[in-house]
């Protein structure tokens, strides 16, 4: 393990939270305020996976996801947001949801998905 995930959230607590979680199960972590900063992040090219809020100021998680994928069609992005509704309509292949608040069990399950290979394969 040792891969990069960005954590993106507008709340401070949320993505230190989950840094805090995903630091002590072996993962480098980053973080970003919201959607524009992910964008500008994930294009350096050393993050393996993205966790990322659905509704943000500034760029919304899907509009986000959108861009990152004009110069990175393959990169895992697990969405997360409390308002299911939110969720519905964004259908992308490499891409998974969480609905706030999740367990850390659950969590881990969809990241070990999306990074392993097998899981990569079936998106």
């Amino acid at each position: 393990m040792n891969e990069k995930i960005l954590i993106v959230d507008d709340r401070q607590n949320i993505r230190q939270s989950v840094c805090r979680c995903l630091e002590i199960n072996g993962y480098r972590t980053a973080q970003a305020v919201n959607g524009r900063q992910a964008v500008e992040m994930a294009n350096q090219g050393d993050v393996a996976l993205i966790l990322m809020d659905v509704v943000m100021p500034e760029m919304t998680g899907p509009a986000a996801a959108a861009r990152i994928r004009e110069d990175n069609a393959d990169m895992p992005i697990i969405h997360m947001s409390s308002y299911n509704s939110e969720l519905t309509g964004i259908s992308v292949d490499r891409e998974s949801f969480l609905a706030k608040p999740f367990e850390v069990e659950e969590l881990l399950r969809e990241i070990k998905n999306l990074l392993s290979p097998v899981g990569a394969a079936a998106y």
